[in-house]
């Protein structure tokens, strides 16, 4: 490798991270469609909470995800619920504060003086 291609970062190892930003987008999408499947062909009772929904899911696709998608069969764990909570998102049947609230994901305060 030259000085030019050092000093432009050319040929430079990628790390783990830029490999899974890299996949994000079709993994969140492949998601999104196994989502629809998996709702479709288990029917769950209206009862049965989203977040226990989600957490069902959990197990079929990140197995899935890593299966597909080489980048992420080491990601760390949360990666794979960011990664559903956006393909939920995507598939259509729960907004986003839907997912949040199931999940536990606290509201945004603006109390920070600074802003």
């Amino acid at each position: 490798m030259g000085l030019l291609d050092r000093l432009l970062g050319r040929n430079k190892k990628r790390s783990q991270a830029d490999e899974t930003l890299e996949v994000m987008g079709d993994a969140i999408q492949f998601a999104a469609e196994k989502w629809t499947y998996f709702i479709e062909a288990l029917p769950f009772k209206e009862t049965v909470p989203l977040q226990e929904k989600i957490l069902t899911f959990m197990a079929p696709a990140t197995e899935g995800l890593k299966n597909n998608f080489s980048a992420l069969q080491n990601a760390p764990e949360p990666i794979y619920l960011i990664i559903v909570a956006k393909g939920v998102e995507l598939s259509g049947t729960h907004s986003k504060q839907e997912i949040e609230n199931a999940l536990g994901v606290p509201e945004e305060v603006d109390d920070d003086p600074m802003m």
